[in-house]
């Protein structure tokens, strides 16, 4: 059987209701809801992008890149309710943020 633990804070998983995150990147409630801000969501993944079916008919192989816009002053592009922060190890990826309105929760 696999051992799995917190990717942020290594402390072990069961990989049941105690492991948060993505599969990859599995975390315990507390790292992961430390990445929840009061007032805007986190979360790791591809930069902007849509399918074009027509490549491959299928969603796998079909990702496009969509054009950013100009970077901010902090290196992040707005993208209106939401901001990319591109990884620089990982081209294609980073960090969303999303502000949650008011009253959301």
């Amino acid at each position: 059987m696999n051992e799995i633990a917190c990717t942020l804070c290594d402390v072990p998983l069961r990989n049941a209701t105690d492991t948060f995150g993505e599969w990859n990147y599995p975390m315990c409630w507390d790292c992961y809801a430390g990445l929840v801000g009061e007032n805007e969501e986190t979360w790791y993944g591809l930069a902007p992008h849509h399918h074009d079916l027509t490549i491959t008919g299928s969603v796998i192989g079909s990702t496009v890149f969509d054009p950013l816009p100009e970077r901010g002053v902090n290196g992040e592009y707005d993208l209106g309710d939401r901001t990319f922060m591109p990884d620089p190890e990982a081209p294609g990826c980073g960090v969303w943020t999303r502000k949650i309105m008011a009253g959301w929760r």
